[in-house]
Protein backbone atom coordinates (compact mmCIF):
# COMPACT_ATOMS: atom_id res chain seq x y z
CA UNK A 1 0.00 0.00 0.00
CA UNK A 2 2.81 2.40 0.84
CA UNK A 3 4.60 1.68 -2.44
CA UNK A 4 1.40 2.54 -4.40
CA UNK A 5 1.10 5.86 -2.57
CA UNK A 6 4.79 6.61 -3.10
CA UNK A 7 4.41 5.82 -6.81
CA UNK A 8 1.43 8.18 -7.13
CA UNK A 9 3.30 10.96 -5.35
CA UNK A 10 6.33 10.42 -7.59
CA UNK A 11 4.32 10.58 -10.82
CA UNK A 12 2.30 13.59 -9.64
CA UNK A 13 5.52 15.41 -8.77
CA UNK A 14 7.02 14.48 -12.12
CA UNK A 15 3.90 15.70 -13.94
CA UNK A 16 3.94 19.05 -12.13
CA UNK A 17 7.68 19.46 -12.75
CA UNK A 18 7.17 18.89 -16.48
CA UNK A 19 4.25 21.33 -16.60
CA UNK A 20 6.26 23.94 -14.70
CA UNK A 21 9.24 23.46 -17.03
CA UNK A 22 7.04 23.87 -20.11
CA UNK A 23 5.38 27.01 -18.71
CA UNK A 24 8.73 28.62 -17.95
CA UNK A 25 10.38 27.49 -21.19
CA UNK A 26 7.61 28.73 -23.49
CA UNK A 27 6.86 31.93 -21.58
CA UNK A 28 7.84 34.95 -23.68
CA UNK A 29 8.96 36.94 -20.64
CA UNK A 30 11.87 34.60 -19.97
CA UNK A 31 15.00 35.71 -21.85
CA UNK A 32 15.88 33.40 -24.69
CA UNK A 33 18.41 30.76 -23.78
CA UNK A 34 20.59 31.19 -26.89
CA UNK A 35 21.11 34.90 -26.14
CA UNK A 36 22.17 34.20 -22.56
CA UNK A 37 24.40 31.35 -23.67
CA UNK A 38 25.95 33.53 -26.37
CA UNK A 39 26.82 36.36 -23.98
CA UNK A 40 28.35 33.87 -21.55
CA UNK A 41 30.53 32.45 -24.30
CA UNK A 42 31.65 35.97 -25.24
CA UNK A 43 32.38 36.69 -21.58
CA UNK A 44 34.47 33.53 -21.32
CA UNK A 45 36.37 34.54 -24.47
CA UNK A 46 37.13 37.90 -22.85
CA UNK A 47 38.26 36.02 -19.73
CA UNK A 48 40.59 33.84 -21.79
CA UNK A 49 42.08 36.90 -23.50
CA UNK A 50 42.50 38.60 -20.10
CA UNK A 51 44.14 35.51 -18.61
CA UNK A 52 46.65 35.45 -21.47
CA UNK A 53 47.68 39.02 -20.58
CA UNK A 54 48.57 38.03 -16.99
CA UNK A 55 48.84 34.24 -16.92
CA UNK A 56 50.94 33.58 -13.84
CA UNK A 57 49.39 35.69 -11.05
CA UNK A 58 46.27 37.07 -12.73
CA UNK A 59 44.52 40.40 -12.21
CA UNK A 60 43.84 39.95 -8.50
CA UNK A 61 40.94 38.13 -6.83
CA UNK A 62 37.59 39.78 -7.40
CA UNK A 63 38.87 42.08 -10.14
CA UNK A 64 37.19 40.52 -13.17
CA UNK A 65 35.48 43.79 -14.02
CA UNK A 66 38.84 45.45 -14.80
CA UNK A 67 39.99 43.03 -17.53
CA UNK A 68 36.41 42.71 -18.80
CA UNK A 69 36.20 46.46 -19.37
CA UNK A 70 39.67 46.53 -20.89
CA UNK A 71 38.84 43.80 -23.41
CA UNK A 72 35.16 44.68 -23.84
CA UNK A 73 33.39 43.33 -26.93
CA UNK A 74 30.66 45.65 -28.31
CA UNK A 75 28.62 42.65 -29.50
CA UNK A 76 27.15 42.54 -25.98
CA UNK A 77 24.97 45.53 -26.90
CA UNK A 78 23.03 43.35 -29.35
CA UNK A 79 21.07 41.87 -26.48
CA UNK A 80 20.73 44.58 -23.84
CA UNK A 81 22.61 47.20 -21.90
CA UNK A 82 22.45 44.98 -18.81
CA UNK A 83 24.71 42.44 -20.54
CA UNK A 84 27.49 45.03 -20.86
CA UNK A 85 28.36 45.07 -17.15
CA UNK A 86 30.08 41.95 -15.86
CA UNK A 87 31.78 41.72 -12.50
CA UNK A 88 32.07 37.90 -12.65
CA UNK A 89 32.46 35.48 -15.57
CA UNK A 90 29.76 33.05 -14.27
CA UNK A 91 32.33 30.27 -14.15
CA UNK A 92 34.31 29.77 -10.95
CA UNK A 93 37.41 28.06 -12.43
CA UNK A 94 37.65 30.79 -15.09
CA UNK A 95 37.25 33.47 -12.42
CA UNK A 96 40.07 31.92 -10.40
CA UNK A 97 42.27 31.71 -13.52
CA UNK A 98 41.70 35.39 -14.35
CA UNK A 99 41.91 36.60 -10.76
CA UNK A 100 44.70 34.41 -9.38
CA UNK A 101 46.42 33.19 -12.52
CA UNK A 102 47.77 29.75 -13.22
CA UNK A 103 49.13 29.35 -9.67
CA UNK A 104 45.73 30.01 -8.13
CA UNK A 105 43.96 27.73 -10.59
CA UNK A 106 46.41 24.88 -9.93
CA UNK A 107 45.99 25.34 -6.16
CA UNK A 108 42.19 25.26 -6.52
CA UNK A 109 42.26 22.14 -8.70
CA UNK A 110 44.74 20.46 -6.34
CA UNK A 111 42.45 21.16 -3.36
CA UNK A 112 39.47 19.83 -5.22
CA UNK A 113 41.38 16.74 -6.35
CA UNK A 114 42.50 16.08 -2.77
CA UNK A 115 38.89 16.36 -1.54
CA UNK A 116 37.64 13.98 -4.21
CA UNK A 117 40.43 11.52 -3.45
CA UNK A 118 39.69 11.63 0.29
CA UNK A 119 35.97 11.02 -0.16
CA UNK A 120 36.63 8.23 -2.63
CA UNK A 121 39.12 6.53 -0.28
CA UNK A 122 36.57 6.61 2.53
CA UNK A 123 34.02 5.10 0.16
CA UNK A 124 31.65 7.96 0.84
CA UNK A 125 30.15 8.05 -2.63
CA UNK A 126 27.32 10.41 -1.67
CA UNK A 127 29.83 13.00 -0.53
CA UNK A 128 31.92 12.34 -3.64
CA UNK A 129 28.84 12.90 -5.82
CA UNK A 130 28.03 16.09 -3.92
CA UNK A 131 31.50 17.47 -4.58
CA UNK A 132 31.27 16.58 -8.27
CA UNK A 133 27.84 18.24 -8.50
CA UNK A 134 29.17 21.34 -6.72
CA UNK A 135 32.06 21.55 -9.19
CA UNK A 136 29.74 21.18 -12.18
CA UNK A 137 27.41 23.91 -10.92
CA UNK A 138 30.45 26.16 -10.46
CA UNK A 139 31.11 25.86 -14.20
CA UNK A 140 27.95 27.90 -14.86
CA UNK A 141 27.52 30.18 -11.85
CA UNK A 142 29.71 31.93 -9.33
CA UNK A 143 30.12 31.32 -5.64
CA UNK A 144 28.28 33.44 -3.11
CA UNK A 145 27.72 33.31 0.62
CA UNK A 146 25.07 30.58 0.39
CA UNK A 147 27.20 28.23 -1.69
CA UNK A 148 30.21 28.90 0.52
CA UNK A 149 28.26 27.67 3.54
CA UNK A 150 27.71 24.34 1.77
CA UNK A 151 31.28 24.08 0.50
CA UNK A 152 32.98 24.85 3.81
CA UNK A 153 30.58 22.57 5.67
CA UNK A 154 31.64 19.79 3.30
CA UNK A 155 35.29 20.67 3.90
CA UNK A 156 34.79 20.46 7.66
CA UNK A 157 32.98 17.14 7.37
CA UNK A 158 35.68 15.65 5.14
CA UNK A 159 38.36 16.88 7.55
CA UNK A 160 36.44 15.25 10.38
CA UNK A 161 36.17 11.99 8.43
CA UNK A 162 39.88 11.94 7.72
CA UNK A 163 40.79 12.80 11.27
CA UNK A 164 38.57 10.35 13.14
CA UNK A 165 38.07 7.47 10.71
CA UNK A 166 40.28 4.61 9.74
CA UNK A 167 40.28 3.61 6.11
CA UNK A 168 38.31 0.34 5.92
CA UNK A 169 40.78 -1.34 3.56
CA UNK A 170 43.59 -1.30 6.15
CA UNK A 171 41.65 -1.32 9.44
CA UNK A 172 41.33 -4.48 11.51
CA UNK A 173 37.85 -5.98 11.50
CA UNK A 174 37.27 -5.50 15.25
CA UNK A 175 37.67 -1.71 15.02
CA UNK A 176 34.26 -1.46 13.35
CA UNK A 177 32.31 -3.46 15.91
CA UNK A 178 31.19 -0.50 18.02
CA UNK A 179 28.35 -2.37 19.73
CA UNK A 180 30.70 -5.10 20.98
CA UNK A 181 33.07 -2.48 22.37
CA UNK A 182 30.24 -0.80 24.28
CA UNK A 183 29.23 -4.10 25.88
CA UNK A 184 32.77 -4.66 27.13
CA UNK A 185 33.13 -1.10 28.34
Amino acid sequence: MKSGLARRIFFASLFFAIVLFLLVFFNSKVPSLPATAQTRLWGWQIAEKSWQERPLLGWGPGNFEVPFNKNYDPRFLRYSFVETVWDKPHNWPIEIAVGSGLLGLLAYLWLYGALLKATFEFRNYILFSGLVAYFVQNLFVFDNFNTYILFFSLLAYIYNLERFTTIPAVAPREDFNVLEKRKNF
